[in-house]
């Protein structure tokens, strides 16, 4: 969007201060650079420092002004500071662009706390907040000014598609213009909104994701080709706008959205795929072109995933893998990460945090290692009860060089499974461990060539799938809540348990399982 040549047209903006939130990519960057080529003084305001810096140097080598000014959208003190930058820099704001936004691309059943606080933060709370305190500066100053919010088509039609909650703060944001435009308007403060529809930009990265990875489908440019074949790329494809001038309430809405007859009716292809082969779940983490990345949307899927397996009694153990061949997964989306912020590396809730949402399953689960499993991906893979390796797998933990603490358990597991001097070498270089090596450390259970990793890794989970499932399940328990304890703690937590559950066993019950294991035993010695 940002590349496409700026307005021939002038607008007189010379002596204007204008201040942008979201300013770092999409609308937001275009914004800025928009007022910025008609006269106006831009604060860009981002959590991305160096996006900013870029693009206030790229403004004032073409003649402008422009301040960056790192914000968070979700705290009130740093968007407060963000407008007392831009006013002892360049004097009273009098145009604010409410731009920064967060989609959720989530069904409203899925969606963790933690996403539900940072929606309504950043898409309304935020606007609410930033809109208040210049409007408060502008009337102290006597001053009139221009606040336009940025809305969405997805506050007049949302489909069921996956993003309620986007849908209900965008309506938020429409009805906010509305009041408050005919609050401040006896202040000469105009307030409007602008709607724009789906188009290809950053923000929508993920949701694109979810949709499949190729968002061409799922724009209207695309599902209306025959009616709309000359809307050139990233062009935005229906806008509708509230507005409120000064002594008027809100109201006029033009240029209609396309009508329903052009609705998707494709399916969002699955971030997590499950087969079944009798007792035992395949799960699949579903982003190959991504190398299986820990997006917001896959955490939630995984969630629901390991949840519906827990509950199914049909179901006795779970292999955990990854698609392809390049990567288990790579961890942490770190694109996401840069726009939504660090959250998710020290999420509690298992919708959010992988790693809490396969340990809540009570049934075995073997992770099936194929190529990569890098940083977060490591963390989720020592979360599985066993590991089977490919001769491709790799294990890396990058936490020191990308510059983010471990949240999800990897700097207390690793070291008590590989020993401490293992660990810190691992962790410490961010060097790859390769697969017979892990091996040899006792972090993987065996390696075997890549055709034979599913194979062997859906025998050991039928072998495991074979046994009493009430016993499998206390039996894990048993085991990890013993590791977590002192080894004194733990016999005496193992003599506990086995006393009281022994308890309940019948000799007769001995004796049949006996002869069955016997039974099985020399099934596998012939």
């Amino acid at each position: 969007m940002s590349e496409y040549p700026l307005p021939n047209n002038s607008t007189d903006l010379a002596g204007r201060v204008a201040l942008v939130t979201g300013a770092s990519s999409g609308l937001g960057e275009r914004f800025a650079q928009v007022l910025a080529s008609q006269g106006a003084a831009v604060v860009l305001a981002a959590r991305r420092k160096d996006r900013l810096e870029a693009l206030a140097d790229k403004i004032r080598a073409g003649g402008g002004k422009a301040l960056a000014v790192q914000m968070d959208a979700t705290d009130a003190d740093s968007m407060i500071a963000a407008v007392a930058a831009a006013e002892a820099e360049f004097g009273t704001v009098d145009i604010l662009v409410n731009n920064a936004g967060i989609p959720d691309a989530q069904r409203a059943h899925k969606m963790s706390l933690e996403l539900i606080d940072q929606v309504l933060g950043v898409n309304l709370r935020g606007p609410w907040i930033l809109a208040c305190e210049v409007a408060r500066r502008l009337i102290a100053a006597k001053q009139p000014g221009r606040i336009v919010n940025i809305s969405s088509t997805a506050h007049f039609r949302y489909d069921g598609s996956g993003a309620a909650l986007y849908s209900v703060t965008k309506t938020a944001i429409a009805r906010m213009t509305e009041c408050l435009s005919a609050e401040w308007a006896p202040y000469n403060i105009n307030v409007n909104a602008i709607a724009p529809g789906m188009f290809v930009s950053e923000m929508t990265d993920g949701m694109f994701e979810r949709m499949g990875g190729n968002p061409a489908p799922h724009l209207a440019r695309e599902r209306c080709r025959s009616r709309l074949s000359s809307i050139p790329p990233c062009s935005i494809w229906s806008r509708r706008r509230v507005s409120a001038s000064p002594g008027r309430s809100s109201g006029s809405m033009t240029d209609r959205a396309p009508p329903s007859a052009c609705a998707s009716k494709e399916r969002p292809a699955m971030l997590v795929t499950v087969e079944r082969e009798g007792a035992v779940a395949v799960v699949t983490l579903n982003r190959p072109e991504a190398m299986n990345a820990l997006s917001r949307g896959l955490r939630a899927e995984l969630a629901q995933v390991m949840t519906e397996l827990d509950a199914d009694d049909a179901v006795r153990a779970v292999v955990l893998t990854g698609a392809g061949t390049r990567a288990f997964t790579a961890g942490l989306d770190l694109k996401e990460l840069g726009v939504e912020g660090l959250g998710a590396a020290n999420a509690s809730e298992a919708a959010a945090n992988p790693v809490k949402a396969i340990e809540l399953c009570r049934k075995p689960v073997i992770g099936a290692i194929n190529g990569v499993a890098i940083t977060g991906g490591f963390e989720v893979a020592l979360a599985c009860d066993i590991l089977i390796a490919s001769e491709n797998a790799r294990f890396a933990d990058t936490h020191a060089r990308v510059g983010i603490m471990p949240g999800w358990g990897l700097s207390q597991k690793l070291s008590r499974m590989i020993g401490i001097s293992r660990a810190k070498e691992l962790s410490l270089t961010g060097n790859f461990l390769d697969a017979q090596t892990a091996c040899a450390w006792g972090l993987v259970n065996r390696v075997v060539a890549a055709d034979e990793l599913l194979p062997a890794a859906k025998q050991l989970a039928s072998d495991i799938a074979s046994a009493d499932p009430a016993m499998i399940a206390a039996y894990k328990k048993l085991i990890d809540d013993g590791y977590a304890l002192p080894f004194g703690e733990a016999m005496a937590l193992e003599h506990s348990t086995s006393s009281a559950r022994n308890a309940q066993v019948s000799g007769d019950e001995v004796e049949a399982r006996r002869l069955a294991v016997m039974d099985r035993g020399r099934a596998q010695t012939t």
